[in-house]
């Protein structure tokens, strides 16, 4: 059996049904309980890796300043090795 997904949230809850398998970014395993679904890392994916980046735009401070505190935690907690 197969199916086309156009998103990894559509190819995991595919996954979750327990009818299919897909290759999917680590960000999904948060939604597959480990006691039924494996991770594997491989090598072979390292290719496949990609920064991501918080894009700020400095107009949102001024119509929230909240936005400031937000932007200041994002920066201070979301850092990655």
């Amino acid at each position: 059996m197969r199916i086309e997904c156009e998103s990894f949230p559509q190819a995991s809850h595919a996954v979750a049904s327990g009818s299919y398998a897909a290759v999917l970014p680590k960000l999904a395993s948060v939604d597959l309980p480990r006691d039924r679904f494996a991770m594997i890392d491989s090598p072979l994916f390292k290719p496949l890796g990609r920064d991501i980046h918080i894009v700020w735009n400095p107009r949102i401070i001024r119509l929230r300043s909240v936005s400031v505190a937000v932007r200041d935690w994002m920066e201070t907690h979301l850092r990655f090795p």
